[in-house]
């Protein structure tokens, strides 16, 4: 069927209902919702080169307006791209040529020290309800890199404690996430497997989710960011996010001295996307360098 014929919402509304039945579900429904206010009851060949630009000055949060941080836009537009390419792939629609989107924005600088991540540990036990859920998150996301989406949604039959690994593939979609983004099989350190073996062999009887509520276990925790943002607000960081802890990791695995390419195998990320963004330097370790080379 011709792009003309075929409106935005229904593409978007098929697209949803694959996705209703992953983790990704709730947060294409938010794009969804700002993608109609725009483009309303439009088909698919009003999503045009001036439209897109039209769609980011119109929502990316400045000092005079209100409205998203660039990078929630530039997702949201993504959100989008990919249901287009879902219609045609099933052949709903004819293949279009999407629009470039906006430029990423500066990627963030910002990782932990582990003297930070064992303040902001502390802190977690602080959360009334959200205690145990955030410091689980944090041990896991700390010690494998792993995206807050695939950590949220692991389930006890995920983790291997014989072969000594969390397997973040889903099942129905081979090791691929969402945006096309992998996921990987990531060993084990011995302080989180000895974390979770502790919490596993206290149940009575295993749930299915790791992260449930506390007093009904068949129930799944969705997200931790309330409790994340408030523990990170009492340590008094800056720009620290739950995925601050992806940063973390990757930069610790090259500070190691691990190769870009094992970097990859155990986090699933490409050497260019580990340059790009990813990779920091300390101070210090620049400063024990010059003397290196004194």
């Amino acid at each position: 069927m011709p792009p003309y014929r075929v409106k935005i919402a229904d593409v978007l509304d098929a697209h949803h209902a694959r996705l209703s039945k992953t983790d990704r579900g709730d947060r294409f429904l938010c794009s969804m919702q700002h993608i109609l206010e725009f483009w309303k009851d439009e088909c698919l060949d009003a999503i045009t080169p001036d439209a897109v630009l039209d769609y980011e000055t119109q929502n990316v949060r400045t000092k005079q307006k209100p409205g998203r941080a660039r990078a929630t836009v530039r997702r949201e537009l993504s959100d989008l791209r990919a249901a287009v390419k879902a219609a045609a792939v099933n052949h709903k629609v004819h293949a279009i040529v999407f629009p470039k989107l906006p430029a990423d924005g500066a990627p963030r600088k910002r990782w932990l020290k582990r003297t930070e991540f064992d303040q902001l540990f502390a802190e977690a036990a602080r959360e009334h309800r959200s205690a145990e859920p955030l410091q689980l998150f944090l041990m896991i996301g700390y010690y494998t890199g792993a995206r807050s989406g695939a950590i949220m949604g692991l389930r006890w039959s995920d983790i291997d404690f014989d072969a000594n690994v969390i397997d973040y593939r889903l099942p129905d979609r081979g090791e691929m996430l969402v945006d096309h983004k992998p996921r990987a099989i990531t060993p084990m350190a011995p302080p989180l497997r000895a974390y979770l073996l502790q919490r596993y062999k206290a149940y009575e009887t295993v749930p299915e989710f790791v992260f449930h509520q506390k007093l009904d276990h068949t129930r799944r925790v969705n997200s931790v960011v309330k409790g994340f943002r408030a523990a990170v607000k009492r340590c008094g960081f800056k720009d620290v996010t739950p995925h601050t802890l992806r940063h973390t990791r990757v930069t610790a695995l090259r500070t190691m001295g691990m190769q870009p390419h094992q970097v990859d195998a155990f986090l699933a990320m490409t050497a260019e996307t580990q340059d790009r963004v990813y990779t920091h330097a300390d101070d210090d370790d620049l400063q024990a360098m010059a003397m290196k080379i004194a």
